[in-house]
């Protein structure tokens, strides 16, 4: 009963171009954050296990440059 009477209190505000603007920089800086993170993670791998995928120390090293806006999770490589 609370729930209802909060979402008629206060409805959802119809997206502007504001909303979408905030959506697109939150998205790309959890982007940037999720690829540092496994940047961070397969710069720590040996390279021993680099090599088990297929990978070398410089090309792990290259994807550290590669843009930041790239969403590395949607394509394997």
């Amino acid at each position: 009963m609370l729930t209802t009477t909060l979402v008629r209190a206060f409805p959802l505000a119809p997206r502007t171009p504001s909303s979408n603007l905030f959506r697109l920089i939150a998205r790309a800086v959890f982007t940037h954050l999720r690829n540092q993170r496994q940047y961070r993670q397969l710069h720590e791998l040996p390279d021993y296990l680099l090599e088990d995928i297929g990978l070398t120390r410089a090309q792990a090293g290259r994807a550290a440059w590669e843009p930041a806006l790239t969403d590395r999770s949607a394509s394997p490589r």
